[in-house]
């Protein structure tokens, strides 16, 4: 098991997942 591509993965959709919360709050807030 490769662990640097589990991490660099995680990474990924924690930032896919905080940018679309972000698009989220936006489209809420207009």
């Amino acid at each position: 098991m490769d662990h640097t591509l589990t991490i660099g993965a995680f990474k990924i959709m924690k930032e896919e997942g905080v940018a679309a919360g972000v698009r989220r709050i936006r489209a809420t807030v207009e």
